[in-house]
């Protein structure tokens, strides 16, 4: 082998070896971000890993452009939609919403506001598409955010159709938000109710102060739900009657989804209807 074979190969192992180093660091913090349901600081996650900031924020800039990794508003970061819906089957949640999003655009056009699909993963909802709104205030969401089941209006229409015992193990971890966050067993059984009577659900400023919204379940054909629409607006100057016919409109076209799904009507739902 001569000198210049030999520092040929010499520098494709380097090479090779730098590679697997910077794909171990980014698997590392990806691994960091799995564990840790509440977000995680770019300084921990400096800590955590032994990287640099600087580092770390290189990794995480690259996750996020590909909508592995989601920055919040407070500046913690977590994990995206994209590994949730990997967790779930990439080609079944890829038809979801190419199957929802004319609903979507429509259901946008005919309340001017905006609108979401939400998927229901792991004991949380993960906005995995969303289509603006026409006023001239808009609600400021992002693609690939998680949120608690009881906290929204796409959670507690998915949490309506779920059995007792889950219900029960889902708010004993609730903590608030807002002060008008639903966190105990009696309110949320009673907001249950309310859900399945209207149709719809209903999240005032539980999650996020001034911002309300309207939801409804997307039914499976075998009865079971796995995702729901919504319809998101500025609390300020709305009235109940138009609230009341946002929920009107958003559980329509849930319906109408859930029929495309192959839904025909549930005993499961039927038998929750017997319930209330």
């Amino acid at each position: 082998m001569t000198k210049d074979t030999m520092a040929g190969a010499e520098k494709d192992t380097s090479d090779e070896k730098e590679i697997l180093q910077s794909l171990s660091r980014a698997i590392r913090i990806l691994e960091l971000l799995a564990v840790a349901s509440a977000g995680v600081s770019l300084s921990e996650l400096s800590r955590s890993s032994g990287m640099s900031k600087a580092g770390v924020l290189r990794i995480l800039r690259t996750w996020q452009a590909n909508g592995y990794v989601t920055k919040m508003d407070d500046a913690r970061y977590r994990i995206g939609w994209k590994l949730f819906v990997m967790a779930r089957g990439h080609s079944e949640a890829q038809d979801l919403r190419e199957t929802v999003r004319p609903f979507l655009e429509k259901l946008s056009v005919v309340s001017s506001e905006t609108t979401h699909l939400a998927l229901f993963v792991q004991d949380e909802v993960v906005y995995i598409d969303k289509i603006e709104g026409h006023q001239r205030v808009r609600v400021t969401s992002q693609i690939g955010r998680r949120v608690p089941l009881y906290a929204t209006a796409s959670g507690k229409s998915i949490l309506a159709y779920q059995d007792e015992a889950y219900v029960k193990k889902i708010m004993r971890r609730a903590r608030r938000f807002t002060d008008r966050t639903v966190i105990t067993i009696p309110g949320i059984f009673a907001d249950i109710e309310g859900t399945r009577r209207r149709g719809y659900s209903i999240a005032k400023a539980e999650m996020t102060d001034s911002v309300g919204s309207v939801a409804a379940p997307l039914f499976r054909s075998d009865g079971g739900v796995e995702a729901a629409v919504s319809i998101v607006f500025p609390l300020a100057g709305i009235s109940d009657a138009r609230i009341a016919m946002l929920g009107t409109i958003v559980s329509e076209t849930a319906k109408q989804i859930s029929e495309v799904l192959g839904w025909i009507g549930s005993e499961k739902e039927d038998q929750w209807l017997v319930n209330t």
